[in-house]
């Protein structure tokens, strides 16, 4: 079978296909007359993203919570997990769960690593250490999360689940063959040269834009498959972090799970076509057409979701029912927006006051329909922050 984008090498019994270098000989022709327009377009919602994350300094932190808790959401759903809201809860069920999931997400979506990008701080370069650090990180952390939830349910389901992720936990490239589906990516022989062609890719300068970079360094990360597992979670940090390494936008404003879920039904049909026909240009449009939804999206609720929080600041300020306790009902808002889901004695801990003062606000919440009882128990009270929830298409 001949391949457009590569070559296929026997090594043993087995052919690998093994990718071209980049950039491909067609280089300068990625765009059709139709994915420059989406091209176009897709830079102007990418701009909306970064013009409201600096224009609202004061709030970036529960901007970015907003998207990682979208993540942990949109996270079971890519991989088939029942109902949203009641996954939302039964994670933060879990003991400490809370500050775990969060960190892994975190991590997941905004590439807080060492090495990597902290908030606003780009990377200088991309390279291998980080490249397998990123991939070692957030596989180590997933399975943490899994393995913890996992004690909850059946035993031997938890044995066999925490057997096969201790044995996904890598530290390097691969160094075994795999197949997926009917594609046998490059023998292990060929990965360092063709990461080190990658990595150079990735770091120099090119005469096309960043973004087309980034997507077609997704796709020849794909076709490297240079790790046992993870590979398409790591191709979508590795988008982003060239986006936030060359300046396109500013964090991590595009929610990877949610990207996921969007690209999912094409990605591999149009990985293939590259494979057998580099057929980039489809490739490209495709991506394109889903990072402008995703951008758009992400925007509108990030819109609406700072217009929350002033409309409760406003009604905190008018509302004589807050008398004197104007300035903790504020801090509820503020903890509001950073955990939706919580009972008063972590709310209490964490604004610092009694019980009673803290359920005395809860209940003019409640009356004003900006947070909602979820359990009928007299202790241990579980509220969610409805519309916020509502905003996120968790309810």
């Amino acid at each position: 079978m001949h391949y457009s984008s590569g070559i296929l090498k026997q090594i043993g019994k087995i052919e690998y296909f093994i990718p071209n270098f980049l950039p491909s000989p067609d280089k300068n022709n990625y765009f059709t007359n139709e994915s420059s327009v989406i091209f176009g377009n897709t830079m102007f919602e990418l701009g909306k993203l970064s013009e409201i994350w600096f224009s609202y300094e004061k709030l970036q932190k529960y901007l970015m919570r907003s998207i990682t808790i979208k993540e942990i959401i949109y996270s079971t759903t890519y991989n088939h997990v029942g109902n949203r809201m009641q996954i939302f809860l039964d994670l933060l069920s879990i003991s400490d769960s809370d500050n775990m999931i969060i960190e892994y997400y975190q991590e997941l979506s905004s590439l807080s690593l060492d090495a990597a990008i902290s908030n606003n701080i780009k990377l200088q370069i991309i390279d291998h250490e980080i490249l397998i650090k990123l991939h070692h990180k957030l596989t180590k952390k997933a399975n943490n999360i899994i393995s913890k939830k996992c004690n909850t349910y059946d035993e031997e389901f938890s044995k066999n689940v925490k057997n096969i992720l201790d044995f996904n936990i890598f530290s390097n490239y691969r160094n075994q063959s795999l197949r997926v589906d009917k594609f046998i990516p490059p023998h292990p022989s060929y990965i360092i040269p063709l990461m080190d062609n990658l990595i150079k890719y990735i770091n120099s300068s090119h005469e096309i834009p960043h973004l087309i970079i980034a997507i077609i360094s997704q796709a020849q990360f794909e076709m490297i498959h240079p790790f046992i597992n993870e590979n398409t979670r790591t191709s979508f940090l590795i988008f982003l972090s060239i986006l936030i390494n060359k300046g396109v936008i500013p964090a991590t404003l595009i929610p990877i799970n949610y990207y996921m879920l969007k690209v999912r039904t094409g990605y591999c049909m149009h990985l293939d076509k590259i494979i057998k026909n580099a057929d980039y240009k489809g490739w490209v449009q495709f991506i394109l057409e889903n990072i402008f939804e995703v951008a758009s999206s992400t925007y509108k609720i990030l819109k609406e979701l700072i217009l929350l929080y002033y409309e409760l600041e406003q009604i905190i300020e008018k509302n004589d029912n807050f008398f004197k306790m104007r300035s903790t009902a504020k801090d509820i808002i503020d903890t509001l927006f950073f955990t939706p889901v919580i009972n008063i004695n972590t709310l209490s801990v964490r604004i610092k006051k009694s019980y009673n003062a803290t359920y005395n606000i809860l209940e003019i919440f409640m009356k004003l329909g900006i947070i909602r009882q979820i359990n009928n128990n007299k202790r241990n009270r579980i509220y969610v922050f409805q519309n916020y929830l509502e905003l996120l298409k968790i309810l």
